[in-house]
């Protein structure tokens, strides 16, 4: 009669008691995710001999590891930019070899 009991407050605190935090763990893996983004640095101003320098600043970071790397590109070209600092980024990491 006791285990009854408690089996059934156990369920109405579950369907009617007070609201429990809801909490989803992220497991990363090692070697499986990689985070890859661009910043407009336009709103700095930064100038180069009186000149404005447009500039995006592309950002990697390896999930598991925390190892972040960062490159400078000139102007709007994000795809050329991207291949470019992935490439810088992978000899960085000791993954490729110049």
């Amino acid at each position: 009669m006791r285990r009854t009991l408690e089996r059934r407050i156990r369920q109405w605190r579950a369907l009617e008691g007070p609201t429990q935090e809801v909490f989803f763990p992220q497991e990363h893996q090692p070697g499986v995710r990689g985070l890859s983004d661009f910043t407009d640095m336009s709103k700095l101003c930064v100038t180069i001999g009186g000149a404005p320098f447009g500039h995006r600043l592309y950002h990697f970071v390896l999930a598991f590891s925390r190892w972040e790397y960062a490159n400078v590109v000139e102007g709007g070209r994000e795809f050329r930019g991207s291949r470019s600092g992935i490439a810088e980024r992978a000899m960085a990491g000791g993954r490729l070899s110049p």
